[in-house]
């Protein structure tokens, strides 16, 4: 009940920008309690994405292959691209581009294969700010960000604010 409780706690600041895991490291130690691989992947979703945007990428990463392990093991495929896309932003973290390119290409394509619409956004909205950081803002600009069937708007609209951040990044503010 803890973790679950903590899943939806971290989602909700992820939303609001107020991150503080303070509670959310504690519910983490519970982790190989839960025996419900559902509950144990939605929390590991959360909190690998909540730790990428607090910069600590070694935790991230420890916790998104831990949640990649486990949708494979239990075939969860809907959480595989929310685990490889923590991944390739926890290695962008690190400025490891390549194996970040590899990860987020493989979480788009896993997205798509599973035919998860909102994935796919939340992949493409990673994509794009991987390319910024690597300083490859022109491919990042490349990156269309498509109406998809079956996505909820939040996830274009992650894909489209981090087109925004890139154009706004070169001062292209009228854009």
């Amino acid at each position: 009940d803890v973790v679950q409780s903590e899943s939806g706690r971290i989602a909700y600041q992820l939303k609001l920008g107020a991150i503080d895991l303070t509670e959310a490291d504690r519910a983490c130690e519970l982790l190989g309690a839960v025996r419900n691989p559902l509950v144990r992947a939605s929390f590991q979703s959360m909190y690998g994405s909540a730790l990428v945007l607090a910069a600590r990428y070694d935790e991230a990463l420890e916790i998104a292959e831990s949640l990649i392990e486990l949708a494979r093991h239990y075939r969860i495929d809907f959480a595989l691209p929310y685990g490889l896309c923590a991944v390739a932003t926890a290695l962008a973290g690190r400025r490891r581009w390549q194996s970040a390119n590899l990860h987020i290409e493989q979480a788009l394509q896993a997205s798509r294969g599973g035919r998860n619409a909102f994935g796919e956004h939340i992949c493409l909205a990673a994509k794009i700010r991987i390319l910024a950081q690597e300083g490859r803002h022109e491919a990042a600009l490349t990156m269309s960000v498509p109406e998809l069937p079956g996505s909820l708007p939040s996830g274009r609209a992650e894909a489209l604010a981090s087109r925004a951040l890139v154009l706004a990044s070169l001062s292209r503010l009228i854009e």
